[in-house]
């Protein structure tokens, strides 16, 4: 991982929502906070439409709203209208990977302002993974998608045209991309309750992946198999390190092989959450994360390499915060960022 050519030295940055209304105030926040690696916020409160899960179904064949979650309204509309969207897709058009302006207006906005992301060693993207989706997308039926082999694997073509728009979108701003997985829903692994194995799990998610070019990379903020995403053909793993880091550590020997690979690691060490974030400072994270890479490097991790192969960000997005916290979150994050650097020497 060339420092001139890939994100990692522990750079920051961000998930992915931010709680901002207007639009060019949550760009304008993330190019301050983050002008190395910048991304495209998502607005939630801004727009419904801007909602992680609605905002990748743009195009979704019979699409309707049931019970306040999106869902699949019949069989026949579904399997038509896909063929004809895959078919265009195979013809030259990529119109039916599309996400409008009204649906993600952050991603629109950065690029109206691409002129100020030259200086960057990439511009960042990110998109609901299909776990995630698959859970929160109902079928005919009423149950999630993901359960239905047929409507799933329908889902996962619509996920790879949205990947392969997005990067090509910010191909355009920026020759460096990463675009991450966003999957809160993977903490469901292994759950009794949640009837899919890691093998399916990772499937679903390497079909999406390999829709992409550039960088990828996976985000869970809760607890998972960390060994499946860890062999998964990924840039950068993407984990809460505030809350889970012990559960992550116990992977230390697929660690070590992820950063062999030239994988990246990144820390979200700084809380999103509001109440946990005023009980913190630069300094007090600082000391979590020296303490976390120092346990790491015990379990077997060759140092320079981590240190190296690192980025910093927040736990997880921060959406559901106030302005005024989220807007706190980002420049701790930027600010640990700078002390990291200095004390674990790449500063210069």
């Amino acid at each position: 991982m060339g420092k001139d050519s890939r994100p990692g030295y522990m750079m920051a940055t961000g998930i992915g929502s931010l709680p901002h209304c207007q639009v060019e105030d949550g760009v304008r926040a993330v190019l301050s906070a983050f002008p190395e690696l910048p991304y495209w916020p998502q607005l939630p409160r801004r727009a419904p439409e801007e909602n992680m899960y609605r905002q990748f179904l743009t195009g979704m064949p019979g699409l309707v709203e049931r019970g306040g979650s999106p869902a699949v309204s019949d069989w026949d509309a579904f399997w038509n209208e896909l063929g004809d969207l895959l078919a265009k897709y195979t013809a030259g058009d990529h119109s039916p990977g599309a996400i409008p302006r009204e649906r993600a207006a952050g991603l629109w906005a950065l690029a109206d302002r691409a002129g100020e992301l030259r200086g960057a060693a990439a511009v960042k993207g990110q998109m609901t993974g299909p776990v995630s989706m698959g859970l929160s997308l109902l079928g005919p039926d009423g149950r999630p998608v993901l359960y239905d082999p047929r409507l799933m694997e329908g889902l996962l073509s619509l996920l790879e045209l949205k990947m392969r728009w997005q990067e090509e979108f910010l191909r355009q701003l920026h020759p460096v991309t990463l675009v991450f997985l966003d999957e809160p829903y993977l903490g469901t692994l292994g759950s009794a309750f949640y009837a899919y194995d890691a093998s399916q799990a990772r499937e679903w998610l390497q079909k999406v992946l390999a829709a992409a070019r550039g960088l990828t990379g996976v985000h869970c903020c809760a607890n998972t198999d960390w060994g499946m995403l860890l062999g998964l053909d990924i840039d950068v793993i993407s984990f809460d390190a505030y809350s889970y880091f012990e559960n992550f550590a116990l992977y230390a020997p697929a660690l070590r092989q992820f950063l062999a690979r030239g994988g990246c690691i990144a820390w979200g060490i700084v809380p999103a959450d509001g109440e946990a974030i005023g009980r913190e400072s630069v300094v007090s994270l600082g000391e979590r994360l020296e303490e976390e890479v120092a346990a790491l490097v015990a379990a077997g991790l060759p140092r320079e390499r981590l240190i190296r192969q690192s980025l910093i960000t927040p736990s997880c997005g921060l959406g559901s915060l106030t302005v005024e916290e989220a807007e706190e979150v980002l420049r701790m994050t930027r600010e640990l960022s700078q002390w990291a650097r200095h004390r674990f020497g790449l500063a210069g």
